[in-house]
């Protein structure tokens, strides 16, 4: 069986050679996929129409890995960012501005991959997606994957699903 690392590289490498294969103007589908206690992958595939859309998806990927008893989630979205420094955030971690990142304009597109797995912190990582200029087909860029590092706290609908209690019947993980 892989090792977590090699499990998230994977994940890293499958999620940019899609995303490679996309044509002008697509967006990465997002995807899920969760781990059972046995061994066994769900792939959870979405597609993103509206903000609706996206918390459903969330609240859906809740019930799965609830319902499969997942020990580790990988998701890939894309997705804007906006990285507040400590001073712009709240003691809550919510950001003082009270405006979402794709409101801000200091807002970054970016493929982002979030894993949790129990007993083991949360780690992201991001691409930044550019369109490099003077590109004849415009096509869409992947930066190199940036770790958000150990110990850094992020929040949203993909956040915490190991941890969420959709049925309240789930312990901490």
């Amino acid at each position: 069986m892989m090792s977590y690392d090699d499990m998230v590289q994977s994940f890293k490498n499958t999620v940019r050679g899609v995303f490679d294969e996309i044509s002008v103007g697509d967006e990465l589908m997002p995807m899920t996929i969760l781990f059972d206690a046995d061994g066994g992958t769900h792939v959870v595939p979405g597609l993103f129409s509206d903000d609706e859309a996206k918390d459903a998806y969330a609240m859906a990927v809740r019930l799965i890995a609830d319902r499969v008893g997942a020990v580790a989630v990988m998701t890939a979205v894309e997705a804007f960012i906006s990285k507040a420094s400590r001073r712009d955030m709240n003691d809550d971690g919510t950001v003082r501005s009270g405006r979402m990142p794709s409101e801000r304009p200091d807002r970054d597109e970016v493929v982002l991959i979030t894993v949790e797995s129990a007993g083991q912190a949360p780690r992201m990582w991001c691409g930044e997606i550019r369109n490099p200029k003077g590109s004849r087909n415009l096509r869409r860029e992947l930066g190199e994957w940036e770790s958000f590092g150990e110990g850094a706290t992020f929040s949203g609908r993909f956040a915490n699903i190991l941890n969420d209690d959709v049925h309240g019947h789930r312990g901490e993980a």
